[in-house]
């Protein structure tokens, strides 16, 4: 027995019922396309595509943070803060060379109107001193560093936040801190609470947890007075 070959089915005339309505082709309202016609739209500092030389009839506003003409100029006005994210060449175990250059970045963010500055931990010696950090030529080398970003920030906008290895005297214990500065002043020290003590991390054998001591005002490091919390 022979088997013949099925007529094909009749295809509907019109759109492709295949697929939903707009999938081949566009709307019946759709605009057609007009190929190797000029743009009806300026592009700004181009000529018209196929057209005329034709130019925005005004030149585009250049307006920075610094033009006190804009009212949008400040974001401060507007309840905004500038924040920088430092990252800088650390010299290990070189408070007063890490010190300039601290000054160094935060002569230019100044300039920039940066309102906080945030640098790395430990930026004034750097991270990876091992034993060194319990020398106390190092340690006195840190205080006399945040002195002179103490005494160079009178000049300068941003609030600072930079990392040095500070002194308990009374308790015998060496704390990570971080030290927020602005204005010539020392507005708070930060220990350092919760210490690594895995993998490459050993902070606990350099370092005390800083969770139960604090500075209150303390106009320099060599004046703050280490006390107990008490709230």
């Amino acid at each position: 027995m022979s088997s013949a070959s099925q007529p094909a089915a009749p295809q509907p005339s019109g759109q492709d019922r295949s697929q939903p309505p707009g999938q081949n082709e566009p709307p019946s309202s759709a605009p057609a396309h007009t190929h190797g016609l000029a743009a009806s739209a300026p592009v700004p500092g181009e000529h018209v595509p196929g057209g005329s030389d034709h130019h925005l009839d005004r030149a585009l506003p250049t307006v920075t943070h610094e033009d006190p003409s804009d009212p949008h100029a400040s974001i401060y006005d507007h309840g905004f803060l500038r924040a920088a994210a430092v990252t800088l060449p650390v010299a290990l175990a070189d408070p007063a060379t890490n010190a300039e250059r601290h000054l160094e970045v935060l002569r230019d963010l100044h300039e920039q109107q940066v309102g906080l500055a945030v640098f790395p931990e430990l930026s004034l010696t750097g991270y990876s001193l091992e034993d060194l950090v319990l020398q106390e030529p190092l340690l006195d080398a840190a205080e006399q560093a945040i002195t002179t970003v103490v005494e160079a920030s009178r000049e300068l906008m941003p609030i600072i936040v930079l990392g040095a290895p500070l002194r308990v005297p009374s308790r015998s214990r060496l704390l990570n801190c971080a030290i927020t500065i602005h204005r010539g002043r020392i507005l708070g020290i930060q220990a350092k609470q919760h210490l690594p003590t895995y993998r490459e991390f050993s902070e606990r054998r350099w370092y005390s947890p800083g969770d139960d001591a604090c500075w209150e005002g303390c106009a320099s490091v060599r004046r703050s007075t280490p006390s107990r919390r008490t709230s």
